[in-house]
């Protein structure tokens, strides 16, 4: 039983540092506008704001947006964009694509016809997975950091380091009692020879005598 426990103790080790090496890695590869991002891939946790913004997504989805330059009229387009000094994700339709002699703006199909620089699009190409947004909001959060991420990695060293000191302390008691047997091995096997010598030639003198007294 005890052996079962300890192999399931290893697994949910082993899955607590994958979650947390995973998750973690969410929020050191930010981007220079806030968002997560691996290589061409940005990920963006969906809020309620969000839905009214971001076109085919749901509160607590995980919005996986590919990066890609080829965009032309009648795209739906991912974007960035300024909301009270903070960069949040958009979607919408380009009306027109103006190629400037610097850059390239393309003008989106919303109340004003905004203009939005090429640097802020991110791309048409999106995936969306229900509920890991919520996760990853959670995540980023400072509480939600502390209970998913720091807590499980002090059970993992507290565990480790409790196994550790066990193991030493079986590992004594264990060359404890082998000393001990070893002890008594010797104890047992440490016959005074000398007095057993001296008991053979009196017990062999005291019969010579007795012959020769009953030989006179």
């Amino acid at each position: 039983m005890k052996k079962v426990l300890h192999i399931g103790w290893c697994l949910v080790e082993v899955f607590i540092i994958a979650y947390v090496v995973v998750l973690t890695s969410f929020i050191l590869h930010r981007n220079n506008f806030g968002f997560t991002q691996f290589r061409s891939y940005i990920f963006v946790n969906v809020s309620i704001w969000d839905i009214r913004t971001i076109a085919n997504v749901k509160k607590n989805d995980l919005l996986i947006i590919k990066r890609n330059d080829s965009i032309k009229e009648g795209d739906l387009i991912y974007y960035y964009y300024v909301d009270n000094e903070r960069y949040v994700v958009r979607s919408n339709k380009v009306f027109d694509i103006i190629d400037g002699s610097e850059t390239t703006s393309y003008q989106i199909d919303d109340k004003e016809y905004s203009f939005i620089p090429k640097s802020r699009v991110i791309g048409t190409s999106a995936t969306t997975i229900s509920y890991l947004g919520g996760l990853l909001a959670l995540l980023e959060n400072r509480y939600g950091f502390i209970f998913l991420v720091l807590i499980p990695i002090i059970i993992v060293f507290g565990y480790q380091l409790y196994d550790f000191i066990i193991t030493l302390k079986y590992e004594r008691d264990e060359v404890i009692n082998l000393e001990n047997e070893i002890k008594e091995t010797k104890e047992y096997y440490a016959v005074p020879v000398i007095e057993k010598v001296i008991e053979i030639k009196s017990n062999s003198f005291l019969d010579k005598d007795d012959d020769d007294i009953e030989i006179l």
